[in-house]
This record gives structure tokens, C-alpha cells and sequence, in this order.
């Protein structure tokens, strides 16, 4: 079994939504946030909103590197300069 090469770079405008979606899953077990958000539906959509809006605040004042392999977005992440 061979595994893709994975490769960081800048993530594409149009791939906020799909990187709020996975940074989101990959805070959805946290446990601080099933404290904050305890309903998992609820706590997917918080993240995926909050997720986003840092998304979209890191491409306006930094910037954000997307992981991927095989053209699928693997991860992300989203860095602000002040």
C-alpha cells in the first residue's frame, strides 16, 4: 500500500467552506468544546461558522496553508497577522 505525498500551500479562496468543514471535524470531540456546544448537530455548526470566520479573517490579514494530497484537502492552517 503506498500513501500519497502530502504538500502544503496557500489555500484557494474558494476553499473556505471545505476548510471550516475540516477544521471544524477536527475540533468537533474537543472536550472544551462539548462543554461550550454539548448537542453534537449544534457544535458542527458552531465550529463550522467560527471556523470560517477565521478562515476568511487569516486570508484578509495572513494567511492559510491547506494540506493535501491527491487534490483533497487534508487540513489547514490559518495564521493572522496584526
Amino acid at each position: 500500500m503506498t500513501s500519497a505525498a502530502v504538500a502544503m500551500s496557500p489555500l484557494r479562496r474558494g476553499e473556505v467552506a471545505l476548510a471550516a468543514a475540516v477544521l471544524a471535524a477536527a475540533l468537533h470531540d474537543d472536550p472544551g468544546w462539548r462543554h461550550v456546544v454539548p448537542d453534537p448537530g449544534r457544535r458542527k455548526t458552531a465550529l463550522r461558522g467560527i471556523t470560517g470566520v477565521a478562515v476568511r479573517d487569516a486570508l484578509a490579514f495572513g494567511g492559510v496553508l491547506a494540506a493535501r494530497a491527491d487534490g483533497r484537502l487534508l487540513n489547514a492552517s490559518a495564521i493572522a497577522l496584526s
